[in-house]
């Protein structure tokens, strides 16, 4: 197998990253909408059922940057928010 030295400037690794990273966050998004349909937006209790996890750790986590969407006393929770959160708190090696 032949191997290709590809140099690239910060500006161009940038570039490449950014794209890619709008590609997938529409992808997600686009996935989203077809599974949750109208009701893309979730309260709490929902976003609960959907991590499976206590309506206080979705407020720990929120003290810890999970995104919510607020108006008046209502607050909503976009899937695409939860799941980034939930990939960016991953390891790095599968641990048991």
């Amino acid at each position: 197998m032949k191997q290709i030295q590809i140099v690239l400037s910060d500006q161009q690794v940038e570039e490449i990253v950014n794209g890619t990273a709008q590609v997938i966050a529409e992808k997600m998004a686009d996935d989203v909408d077809k599974y949750f349909g109208k009701k893309r937006y979730m309260n709490k209790q929902d976003a609960c059922e959907y991590l499976g996890v206590s309506p206080s750790t979705i407020s720990k986590w929120v003290a810890e940057g999970l995104r919510e969407i607020r108006f008046g006393k209502n607050i909503r929770y976009d899937p695409v928010d939860l799941n980034e959160f939930m990939t960016a708190h991953k390891t790095e090696e599968f641990r048991m």
